[in-house]
């Protein structure tokens, strides 16, 4: 009992032609099967590498246009810019806020000096009034 190549569905041993598929049959020798895959060519690269290598590429293409065309130069003295003014308007308002908290406690301390001195004042009378 043979075998079609084609379809591998059972033949005569007198069938030449496979009855189900019209496929011519030949005899199975591994020999025909080691030089038919030999014959096979071999994919260099398979096509999502060559994808992934031209999306690269054109990424680096893009780098260097920009790069060149003085873009990206650019971009980064606008962004060092708004940086630049961000810290500027943070420190702006650190600092009022150093100069409030400074008054206040400017404040505070005459006020405190004030209640320490009539203190002392108090102080003093009692002593008098002691050794009168």
């Amino acid at each position: 009992m043979k075998y079609c190549g084609n379809c591998g569905k059972k033949l005569n041993d007198e069938d030449e032609v496979c009855p189900y598929c019209s496929a011519e049959f030949t005899e199975y020798s591994p020999e025909k099967e080691v030089a038919i895959i030999g014959n096979k060519k071999k994919k260099r690269f398979p096509k999502k590498a060559k994808i992934v290598c031209g999306v690269i590429i054109l990424i680096i293409v893009a780098v260097v246009i920009l790069n060149s065309t003085g873009f990206v130069s650019d971009f980064k003295k606008g962004y060092n810019e708004a940086v630049t003014e961000a810290e500027t308007r943070l420190l702006s308002k650190i600092h009022m806020k150093i100069q409030m908290r400074n008054q206040i406690l400017c404040l505070l301390q005459r006020k405190l000096w004030i209640q320490l001195q009539s203190q002392i004042q108090l102080l003093k009378i009692i002593h008098m009034l002691l050794l009168i």
